[in-house]
C-alpha cells in the first residue's frame, strides 16, 4: 500500500510539473511574426526558389513555427524563462476588446 501511494504521488507530481511547464508564453505579435515567416517559406517553396535539403529544413522550421503559434507555447522560450505575452500596467493579462467577462 505504501509503494502504491509513492507510485501514484510520483506520477501526480510529473503531471503537475508538465502542467506548469506548458503555460502560454507567446504574445500576439510573436504569433503574427511567426506566421509571416511561414508564409514567406511557403511562397519561396511555391515559386521554386528553394528545393532539396534546404526545402526540407525550412519546411521543418515552418512546421515548428506553426505548431508553437497554434499552441501558444514556445519550448525554446521556456529555457531562459522568456514570455512575450502583453501585460497591463497592473501586471495582469491584457483583455481583448471584443470579449467581456
Amino acid at each position: 500500500m505504501k509503494n502504491q501511494k509513492r507510485f501514484f504521488g510520483f506520477y501526480l507530481s510529473i503531471f503537475f510539473f508538465n502542467f506548469q511547464i506548458m503555460k502560454k508564453n507567446m504574445g500576439t505579435l510573436d504569433k503574427v511574426v511567426r506566421f509571416f515567416f511561414v508564409l514567406i517559406i511557403a511562397a519561396l517553396y511555391g515559386i521554386g526558389a528553394i528545393s532539396g535539403t534546404l526545402a526540407i529544413i525550412l519546411g521543418a522550421v515552418a512546421l515548428y513555427l506553426i505548431l508553437t503559434s497554434a499552441v501558444g507555447v514556445c519550448p525554446v522560450y521556456l529555457i531562459p524563462g522568456w514570455n512575450t505575452i502583453e501585460k497591463t500596467v497592473d501586471g495582469g493579462r491584457k483583455r481583448s476588446r471584443g470579449r467581456r467577462r
